[in-house]
């Protein structure tokens, strides 16, 4: 069994990361959304490829992830600090100024697309 402290944060997590990427999924697959990623899920479920659906989907799901992780970061939900390779420590709440979901997702300025090698959809 986990100590306290990590259980704690283990209930922020699932709280704060998993279950609020899993409703922003779930809203986006509503066929009353309007989002631009759930139009494009509709395309492509009208297809007939759930190749090209899970394309789409795959993608989107994992940012949709990782930017609820960094929002509960950035909104002070989760306080972690980080060590870079030259052993200097940052608290990512602070350091990350509250933007480090924007800056994520920010577009081909932003995080997706300057360090990550995989296929991002950027609405």
């Amino acid at each position: 069994m986990a100590v306290p402290e990590i259980e704690e944060f283990a209930k922020l997590l699932m709280q704060h990361v998993r279950d609020e990427a899993i409703v922003s999924c779930d809203m986006t697959r509503k066929p009353d959304c309007n989002s631009v990623d759930a139009k494009r899920w509709r395309e492509k479920m009208q297809s007939g490829s759930i190749d090209a659906l899970l394309d789409e989907i795959i993608p989107d799901c994992v940012d949709d992830t990782l930017f609820c992780l960094l929002n509960a970061v950035d909104q002070g939900l989760l306080q972690i600090s980080f060590r870079s390779s030259s052993g200097k420590m940052i608290d990512l709440v602070e350091g990350g100024e509250s933007e480090m979901g924007g800056w994520y997702m920010g577009g081909v300025d932003g995080w997706r697309a300057r360090f990550s090698k995989e296929r991002f959809n950027d609405d």
